[in-house]
Order: structure tokens, then C-alpha cells, then sequence
């Protein structure tokens, strides 16, 4: 049974894929089969992420499993990193602003919107970064949304 679902995924997917079964454990040959599933196959990273990352923010098939296991992001539904790209498209980011912020802390996708982006979001708005001004500041370095807003209050201090 597992070998003719196997054949017909070959066949669906990519026919120059090869499917080697090695002990009830599936290896794809092909980096165009994992592409076109938008998930790693090999079991070392949790496919909806890897999805998600193609599918919701702009990565390519090549970059979101390893950004996906290098940075340990994990989750199992939209529900948090949709909630984190409306926040961001609120406050002035768009699709392109919000791709390249992810290739570059994938991590800011697991974070709590209302308690941890938020938040730091607004301090910037009292001190007057805003519109442009906050999206060149993320974009410079988006690692400034995931740390805690008194290492930032200090920072800006400063």
C-alpha cells in the first residue's frame, strides 16, 4: 500500500522524482518534490511552518526549511503568525517589508502579538518612530521586536 501511494505521489508531484523505501522511512530525491509540498519530508522540521513561510510570507521552497530548523521556529496553526503580519501591516509594513523581516528573524513569527510586538510597537509610536521611520528601524534590525522593552527604553535613551 505504502509503495503505491508512494508511486502516485511520485507521478502527481514531479515525474523525475525518484522514491527510494528504506526501511518504512520515504526519501524524496528531489529538492522540486519538497518545494512543491512546501515541507520538509526528511521529518527534521514541522511542515505547516515550512508552508507557511512559502505560502504567507514570501520565502522561497530553498529558504524556509532551513531558516524553519536553523532559528527552531515551530507552530502548528496561523492563528499566532497572522496575528503578528496584521499587527505589522497595521502599522505601516507591507508584504515585501514583512518577507524580508522574517528572512531575517523568523523567530518574530512565534511571539505573542498583543503582549510581546505590540507593546514594544507602541513605545516607538510614543517616541515619535513612526510610518516610515519604524519600518526602517525593524527593518535594520528586527530582532528589536522580540527583545524586552526595557533593554530598548535603555538603547534609546542613550
Amino acid at each position: 500500500m505504502l509503495g503505491l501511494c508512494c508511486r502516485r505521489l511520485q507521478l502527481l508531484l514531479v515525474p523525475s522524482c525518484s522514491i527510494a523505501v528504506d526501511y518504512s522511512v520515504i526519501h524524496f530525491h528531489s529538492i522540486q518534490t519538497s518545494s512543491l509540498l512546501g515541507a520538509q519530508i526528511d521529518g527534521k522540521g514541522p511542515s505547516f511552518t515550512v508552508s507557511y513561510l512559502i505560502n504567507s510570507c514570501g520565502l522561497s521552497p530553498e529558504q524556509a526549511p532551513s531558516l524553519s530548523s536553523k532559528h527552531r521556529v515551530h507552530f502548528n496553526s496561523p492563528e499566532k503568525p497572522d496575528s503578528i503580519i496584521k499587527l505589522l501591516k497595521r502599522y505601516g509594513f507591507n508584504e515585501t517589508h514583512i518577507s524580508q523581516i522574517v528572512k531575517k528573524c523568523p523567530r518574530l513569527l512565534s511571539v505573542n502579538a498583543r503582549r510581546t510586538l505590540l507593546p514594544k510597537l507602541e513605545f516607538f509610536g510614543s517616541i515619535g518612530v513612526e510610518g516610515t521611520g519604524l519600518v526602517q528601524l525593524v527593518f535594520a534590525n528586527p530582532h528589536v521586536l522580540i527583545h524586552s522593552l526595557e533593554g530598548i527604553s535603555d538603547l534609546v535613551m542613550i
